[in-house]
């Protein structure tokens, strides 16, 4: 089972330093309030606007947590849960209300910012 970001930092430095990266591989973000990623990643797919909206801010939550560790864990963790953030976070590019859509792409410029 994955572990979250908020909850073990540690962990995923001393991987880092061992250069195991496997450990930071398995780290599934969360946001500050312990929302998992997968949990906010279905509140994507909910049909209330609101609820989409509110699990993006969750989600940019979580990835601008990445901050409080070392860059090449950030990443790491980051780019271990990009595959399953993707297709959810461009569906909402596309979504039919305003706020989830500027959500969206703000979220992508946070993911875009700790990639680089």
């Amino acid at each position: 089972r994955s572990q979250s970001v908020s909850l073990d930092k540690n962990k995923a430095s001393g991987a880092a330093r061992q250069g195991d990266g496997s450990a930071a591989s398995q780290i599934e973000l969360a946001s500050s309030r312990g929302n998992a990623l997968s949990t906010l990643q279905a509140s994507l797919r909910h049909h209330a606007p609101a609820v989409r909206a509110s699990a993006l801010r969750g989600i940019r939550d979580a990835v601008q947590s990445l901050s409080a560790f070392d860059a090449s864990i950030g990443t790491t963790v980051l780019e271990a849960n990009l595959p399953s953030l993707l297709p959810d976070m461009c569906r909402c590019w596309l979504d039919e209300d305003d706020d989830v859509r500027d959500l969206a792409v703000g979220l992508f410029g946070d993911v875009l910012g700790n990639l680089s």
